[in-house]
């Protein structure tokens, strides 16, 4: 790097940043999607606790 000009590094960090909050706004996603898998997964499993009791 230390051989480009100061607008190309500039460029490459840009562009590594950009990419950067991509996969952390992905990595947000995920997270959100598996806690609500959880919680969905701790439901049905709750729900199908009670059918065995006869609950429900």
């Amino acid at each position: 790097m230390s051989a480009l000009g100061p607008e190309y590094t500039t460029g490459y960090f840009k562009h590594v940043q950009k990419h950067e909050e991509i996969f952390q706004a992905a990595d947000r996603l995920a997270k959100e999607l598996e806690n609500e898998l959880v919680d969905s997964d701790n439901e049905t499993a709750t729900e199908l606790d009670a059918k065995e009791e006869g609950n429900v």
